[in-house]
């Protein structure tokens, strides 16, 4: 309508346009993909003939990188979704003139590089931010991949990189970094993958409550330590006895770890579920409540409890 009528008022912007290439993200298909895509090429060409076109944005690029995720194209569309996060970077970072050169006597002093980037760059709009590194973790999550655990390993290396060197807190990563990372790495049903999982537990847990593990991380590290340990149990019909005794000895402890994780969930479920009743029951209920009980955690918690069952069931029948 605004180009037959030329009604300014009625012009799309950016938002709109992020609106609906979320809106083809969210169908989890190629053909999303595509479409998403095809939106969001247009928007280039257009704004590189007319500037007064919708400038393209960190949005729309999210929106496009999270179709990758989740349109099951495998490594490629993983790949392909990296790759757009280091054009954006390079465009970001690189086409600053203000960038230090080597006789530069603050060429260490990284913040104000950063604080003269945001200042002259042309290029704020596309500014990759925490959520960009997050479809393209997601996208190697979801490729289910053998090299997904290293290839996204490099990425959080780019990130935390990114984050330390100009000093830049948008980009600190948060729980849903390492929880993907956690999710990524418990795919592999080994012992790297296993300790990988609970590495990244712990360097949450010594963070302080800034980095807070929630229910889906200790679910997803409960479900590393499931998968390896039960690749553990089929095991043991086959190997020797030397080899049996190595085995059932590392099976009890990652059950003994598997348990810990287990409680975790169970206290994090039960704490919010009593909460909430708490709420229902006060004299003066609010509308919203602060700690809700959502069917994520329940199913968080089922499948926890589900898959620690079906574990002690593998051990029990493994070892007798």
């Amino acid at each position: 309508r605004y180009q037959y009528h030329n009604e300014t008022n009625m012009k799309p912007n950016s938002i709109l346009y992020g609106a609906v290439l979320q809106a083809y993200a969210k169908t989890n298909s190629k053909y999303g993909l595509e479409k998403a895509k095809a939106l969001l090429q247009q928007c280039e060409d257009q704004y590189k003939i007319n500037s007064t076109y919708v400038k393209p944005t960190t949005l729309m690029y999210n929106a496009v990188m999270d179709a990758l995720a989740r349109c099951g194209g495998g490594l490629h569309a993983a790949e392909e979704a990296e790759s757009m996060l280091y054009s954006m970077l390079d465009q970001y970072y690189n086409n600053s003139t203000t960038l230090y050169n080597d006789d530069d006597d603050n060429k260490d002093d990284h913040a104000t590089i950063y604080q003269n980037i945001q200042s002259n760059n042309d290029n704020e709009d596309t500014k990759p931010s925490l959520r960009t590194f997050h479809a393209v973790l997601l996208a190697y999550k979801n490729s289910n991949h053998p090299s997904a655990p290293t290839r996204a390993t490099n990425v959080l290396k780019k990130l935390n990189t990114i984050h330390k060197q100009y000093k830049d807190a948008s980009l600190q990563p948060n729980e849903i970094t390492f929880n993907t990372m956690i999710g990524i790495w418990s795919k592999t049903s080994s012992k790297a993958g296993a300790e990988k999982a609970l590495a990244f537990l712990e360097y949450m847990e010594k963070t302080q409550g800034q980095i807070k593990p929630d229910m889906i991380t200790y679910y997803t590290v409960h479900e590393a330590i499931v998968s390896y340990a039960s690749s553990l149990c089929r095991e043991i019909a086959a190997a020797s006895k030397q080899e049996k005794d190595q085995k059932e000895e590392k099976i009890m402890n990652l059950v003994q770890k598997a348990t810990e994780l287990y409680n975790h969930v169970e206290h994090l479920y039960h704490q919010k579920r009593n909460r909430r009743k708490e709420e229902e029951q006060s004299s003066q209920p609010t509308t919203t409540s602060s700690n809700p009980i959502s069917k994520s955690d329940s199913s968080y918690y089922f499948f926890t409890k589900k898959n620690h069952e079906h574990l002690l069931s593998a051990v029990k029948s493994s070892l007798s």
